[in-house]
């Protein structure tokens, strides 16, 4: 977690509005607040750190890409295929991790 008292830099908020724009171009339909409480799961967000808000439309991007991968073109799960994920709350950027 970020410590709130300290001043964003431009980087940070670049980084963040990016993750933004990149979650929100793969949930077209839903509105910014519905986006970041859904990412959040947090029926109040506002308490919710910068890089942790970051961390989780990262996770709701990929938790939504892995779903399409199961997903028959006709919109039914397969049954022949499952996938296993682990996502370490410390490396939100989707790289895979040696076990």
């Amino acid at each position: 977690m970020a410590d709130s008292s300290k001043p964003r830099t431009v980087p940070a908020m670049n980084a963040l509005i990016e993750e933004l724009r990149s979650a929100w171009s793969e949930f077209p339909k839903m509105r910014l607040c519905q986006l970041i409480v859904n990412a959040t799961r947090r029926s109040d967000p506002f308490y919710v750190e910068d890089d942790d808000l970051a961390a989780a439309l990262t996770v709701l991007r990929h938790e939504a890409q892995l779903d399409a991968l199961t997903r028959e073109p006709g919109g039914e799960h397969r049954q022949d295929r499952q996938i296993d994920v682990q996502l370490d709350a410390a490396d939100s950027t989707g790289a895979e991790r040696e076990e």
